[in-house]
């Protein structure tokens, strides 16, 4: 990632916004567009959030300037290290002319391919990849009827079925379905629930999802939701593509991901916030 400093620099003898410097190293990088499309967790464009962390890195090792709000543009000393080094300026090189005037000298803590928000990001991911083993554990350990109410809770926090009739339906000896979701107050929308506490390795199988296909027509419903902790074959996936009811297949990963984001048998731990330069308030 720190390639960017050069192609940066490169295009930094006008002042121009974060905008340009896009546009500019995409063409000098021949980059396709497509990279625009991809975003973080938190919906905001990746190499546009990269690059203006690289434009930033830039100033603070006093190789930029801001000469008006929002826009960037090359120093004297950025001039001296392009002409040293041209597009070869890596995050090392950079470190070099950190700006020792600044009371509180910045060092550059990104990686090679990440800016710190995307480091944090991972690290959280790497937590959530331990809280899913703990969470597959534990579901488990419980009983198949806890886990049937497990999926009609997580439906529910994700808003469906938030209506007087949403339940588990296997203790009522509803043969073929292990839940419903009303969709509207009267029930006139209704979607059956399918839940599988089947271990890694034993997956769903085409027999089962013919199976609770059956079940919806002899319910006269369209619409299906098959839950499992492990994961569906690829005959299962084949069959529900050419089915003519609508059944959503929910694999263990993406369970325990829906799970942590939609708060199901998780809690928030702790929160961090992150603040940025508020250049509004230092407009004069």
């Amino acid at each position: 990632m720190s390639e960017y400093f050069g192609y940066i620099l490169k295009n930094a003898d006008e002042s121009m916004n974060a905008d340009s410097y896009v546009s500019a190293v995409m063409s000098d990088m021949n980059l396709p567009s497509s990279i625009l499309n991809e975003t973080n967790s938190y919906r905001e464009p990746i190499f546009r959030n990269r690059l203006r962390w690289h434009i930033y890195t830039l100033e603070t090792a006093g190789l930029m300037f801001k000469p008006t709000r929002g826009y960037s543009q090359i120093t004297d000393l950025g001039r001296s290290v392009r002409d040293k080094y041209g597009l070869n300026i890596t995050q090392d090189i950079v470190k070099k002319y950190q700006n020792d005037k600044s009371p509180s000298k910045v060092e550059i803590e990104s990686s090679e391919t990440s800016t710190p928000i995307e480091i944090i990001e991972s690290n959280i991911g790497e937590l959530n990849k331990f809280l899913k083993i703990v969470l597959h554990k534990q579901i488990m350990e419980m009983s198949p009827f806890f886990f049937e109410k497990l999926v009609i809770d997580l439906l529910k926090e994700m808003g469906y079925g938030n209506f007087e009739g949403t339940k588990v339906t296997t203790a009522s000896g509803d043969d073929g379905v292990d839940g419903v979701v009303f969709q509207d107050r009267l029930g006139l929308e209704l979607v059956y629930v399918q839940a599988k506490r089947y271990a890694i390795g034993n997956n769903v199988g085409r027999p089962d999802l013919q199976a609770f296909s059956g079940a919806l027509s002899g319910k006269q419903a369209t619409k299906g939701v098959f839950f499992t902790t492990s994961d569906f074959t690829s005959n299962a996936i084949e069959y529900i593509s050419r089915t003519s009811h609508r059944i959503i297949p929910i694999n263990g990963d993406k369970l325990l991901d829906l799970m942590i984001e939609f708060g199901v048998g998780t809690q928030r731990a702790n929160y961090f916030y992150t603040s940025r330069l508020d250049e509004d308030y230092f407009s004069e």
